[in-house]
């Protein structure tokens, strides 16, 4: 393969690992769920009884955010031999 192909492949997977990896890490903040608390109030002044979260999903929480550092650690390994490829080119010439 030329140079030019690794080139421009090396920059589209960066792109495209890039954005998986912030479509897998909104998906994972959309598993935490929401907090609430409930409470009571007593003589003008709120007491909490008890709090927790709604719709969380841990399991898959810890999934999605794997899999987007993982998609962001390929994106840095793809961009850095995309880089070296550049300079190696520019060096050749």
């Amino acid at each position: 393969m030329s140079k030019k192909v690794i080139t421009g492949a090396t920059l589209v997977l960066t792109i495209c690992f890039i954005l998986l990896g912030v479509i897998f890490k909104s998906a994972a903040d959309s598993q935490r769920g929401v907090s609430v608390s409930t409470g009571i109030m007593l003589n003008g002044k709120y007491t909490e009884t008890s709090s927790g979260k709604i719709g969380a999903n841990n399991e898959k929480y810890q999934i999605l955010n794997k899999g987007g550092t993982m998609f962001y650690i390929l994106s840095g390994v793809t961009g850095i031999i995309c880089i070296v490829s550049v300079v190696r080119q520019k060096k050749n010439k």
